[in-house]
Formats: structure tokens, C-alpha cells, sequence
């Protein structure tokens, strides 16, 4: 899906509930977070200290669902899924949060990696979880986000994999969207996550056909390992 108007169209009605990974290449996409007005201040401050995972493309009014700084958008309805989460636990997932909807919420509009997937094919990258309309690994990291108020916890990445002869284009290509996310924070599994790249949500890596024929590396060894570029696999991971 490319037409932005009929994507919105499609969501809006409720006829499409899945991920938009690949869609609308000439547009951002981003994430949602929605917190009461009493919270907005902390939170707000929370994304500035953590701009990496927490890029702020918009910010609303309290109770003001209709985002106009970016276009014909409301946040009840515009999205595939929602997840309500209350008191620290997920209590629902919908299509539409109308009902949910009080005027003192106020929705913050982030960044999201999304939308550079269709640069990295566009360039002859593979994403093999879009092959497979999957959704990207993702990984709690041991790496504490500063914290505000009640707003703290651990980094969560997204992971895409590449064989090294493309690794640096596609760190070219992802440094210039800081608004979704940018760079990778992290190349290969070490030191970050779990070890047995058993992802911590979502799509499962087949590890078997990941590493069948191949090595993995750190870029660190690059200069090291230049004969074998063409046979190894590199992981970025990527902030949420």
C-alpha cells in the first residue's frame, strides 16, 4: 500500500488491522503514546532525555484527538491496532479508542524505524521478516532509558539483519532519519539482549537458516575479517 489517502481511508474503516511495515514509502511512520494531561510534562521531558528511542515528532492538546500539524489525522481512529494498557497492564487491544477517549488525554506522536524499511529495499537491502509478513524481532535490552517521574524502564530494539557487504549503506541510510531512530545503537547480539537471540516480543529469528553457511561478526572486526565480507551476517538493532 503506497497511497497515503487510501491507507488512512483503509485503517480509518476498520478494514485493516495488521502491521504497515513497507507501506507509504514517501512518508513517516511512526509509534503512539497516550498519557493523561497530569503526566504530559514528565513525559515530555522523559522523550527529551531519551531522544534516541523517543523522537517527538508531536505532541497534542489535552483532549484534543485531531493531530493538524500532521495532516488529516485522528489519533482514535487512524491507527491499525491500539493497546490499552492501565495501571502497568495491557487490558485491551482495539481499532478504535474512541470510547477510551477523555479530555484529559494527551497523545504524543514518535518516531519509528518503519520508515526507513522501504529505503533499505528501494537500495537492494533484504528484510527477510517482510518476506515472510512478519513483524521485526524486537529485544528488552539490559540498558536503563533515563528516567522521569514514573517514567522509566529498559531500551527495547528492533532487530534487522544484513550480510556485511551491505552494512555500511544501510547505516548511511538510517543516519539520515533521526526522527526514526537513526543509526543502530548496537551491531550484533553481544552485550545486549538475549544471548540466544530468542527475540523478547514478536517475530522469532529462524537462527538455523540466520546462520546456515555463515559467521557472525562485531564491525570491530571488519578490517579484520575483510576476505569473508561476503559470507557473514551482521545485526543492527535498532531503538523503538
Amino acid at each position: 500500500m503506497q497511497n497515503i489517502k487510501e491507507a488512512r481511508q483503509l485503517i480509518r474503516a476498520g478494514e485493516y488491522t495488521g502491521y504497515t511495515s513497507g507501506w507509504c514509502r514517501d512518508f513517516v511512520q511512526a509509534n503512539l503514546c497516550i498519557v493523561d494531561k497530569s503526566d504530559a510534562e514528565d513525559f515530555a521531558e522523559f522523550c527529551r532525555l531519551n531522544p534516541k528511542p523517543c523522537p517527538v515528532l508531536a505532541q497534542g492538546d489535552p483532549g484534543d484527538p485531531v493531530l493538524r500539524s500532521l495532516g488529516d489525522i485522528n489519533i482514535c481512529t487512524d491507527l491499525p491496532r491500539y493497546r490499552v494498557w492501565r495501571k502497568g497492564k495491557l487490558v485491551d487491544i482495539v481499532s478504535d479508542i474512541s470510547s477510551y477517549w477523555t479530555n484529559d488525554m494527551v497523545a504524543f506522536v514518535l518516531g519509528c524505524s518503519f520508515s526507513f524499511d522501504q529505503l533499505f529495499l528501494d537500495a537492494g537491502l533484504p528484510l527477510p521478516h517482510l518476506d515472510d509478513g512478519s513483524m521485526v524481532a524486537m529485544y528488552r535490552t539490559w540498558n536503563e532509558c533515563e528516567s522521569v517521574g514514573k517514567f522509566r524502564g529498559r531500551l527495547v530494539v528492533s532487530m534487522r539483519q544484513f550480510r556485511a557487504d551491505h552494512a555500511i549503506e544501510s547505516i548511511a541510510i538510517s543516519s539520515r532519519y533521526p526522527l526514526a531512530h537513526g543509526t543502530p545503537v548496537h551491531i550484533h547480539i553481544a552485550g545486549c539482549g538475549d544471548s540466544d537471540h530468542t527475540p523478547t516480543w514478536l517475530y522469532a529469528v529462524d537462527r538455523y537458516t540466520l546462520f546456515k553457511n555463515s559467521s557472525v561478526i562485531d564491525l570491530s572486526l571488519i578490517d579484520q575479517q575483510i576476505m569473508y565480507l561476503l559470507e557473514v551476517m551482521i545485526f543492527f538493532y535498532f531503538v523503538l
